[in-house]
């Protein structure tokens, strides 16, 4: 895949999305209003960059962003205050804004 289908985020309660292993750069803006995600998988793609409405995710328990092509941590992932596990590695980030 090189984009995630929109019909994704029309799935209501999802807790669980894995798009790993994809070729996916960009995260759609609905991932946003996916309020009830406890853990997603975004390992194994080409993601560039993450979406500023991540904040909107405070259940977010496990965030696995693995192996992309990420230079910077936003400050938007701060705001995931129920966040136990977060993994970035295998990117090339050079910024991790203030407060994460």
């Amino acid at each position: 895949l090189r984009n995630m289908p929109d019909e994704i985020g029309d799935v209501g309660g999802l807790t669980f999305l894995s798009i790993a292993g994809n070729q996916i750069r960009t995260l759609p803006e609905f991932l946003g209003d996916m309020k009830e995600l406890l853990r997603f998988d975004a390992s194994h793609n080409a993601l560039v960059s993450l979406p500023e409405n991540l904040k909107e995710l405070k259940n977010m328990l496990t965030f696995t962003i693995d192996h992309n092509q990420l230079q910077e941590l936003p400050q938007s992932i701060s705001s995931m205050v129920a966040l136990e596990t977060m993994t970035a590695s295998h990117n090339q980030i050079q910024v991790v804004s203030e407060g994460i």
